[in-house]
């Protein structure tokens, strides 16, 4: 695209493709990356090993590497990372028909909302799992499981075993 790639100097930048009005157009010593889409990466001045697809869509830093974003306007959250869409998008499905199994070693769930912190589990599919919900030290709450709604207090953590009877809580 028309003025993509324009502060490169192939001495000192190799192995990039971009495509798009503006893409990556002050990428100056970055190597190994993707940008596809009009104004895409605009702030890469030294990236690498980073895919970056949409219109206006942003690494989270200049120097990052490892990075993929993907969607319009969105933005990278750090080196070594993914983020699918920018801060409209309110669903990610793996698979059209949420069949798709994600691994991962750990899971996170965050939520902007300090309302609404609740958390879907099936049971069904964590059989001999253990489930862990810590409690923030500023907050109270309420967790439902095994039929049964307990309290946690501030600061509180509560430990279940799907895979057996045991039901832990402390701090």
């Amino acid at each position: 695209g028309y003025n993509a790639l324009t502060a490169g100097n192939n001495d000192t930048t190799h192995d990039n493709t971009a495509v798009g009005y503006n893409a990556a157009d002050a990428l100056t010593t970055g190597s190994n990356n993707t940008f596809i889409g009009a104004h895409v990466a605009g702030t890469a001045a030294t990236n690498t090993n980073c895919t970056v697809i949409g219109r206006s869509a942003q690494v989270s830093a200049n120097g990052t590497a490892n990075e993929t974003v993907i969607g319009y306007t969105a933005t990278g959250q750090a080196a070594n990372s993914v983020v699918l869409g920018n801060g409209d998008v309110t669903a990610v499905y793996c698979a059209q028909d949420k069949g798709a199994t994600v691994y991962s070693a750990k899971q996170s769930i965050a939520q902007a909302s300090t309302t609404d912190q609740s958390i879907y589990i099936d049971s069904s599919t964590t059989t001999g799992h253990t489930i862990y919900i810590d409690q923030p030290a500023t907050t109270t709450g309420s967790v439902l499981h095994m039929g049964e709604v307990d309290t946690l207090t501030t600061g509180a953590a509560l430990k279940i075993d799907v895979g057996g009877a045991s039901l832990n809580t402390g701090t």
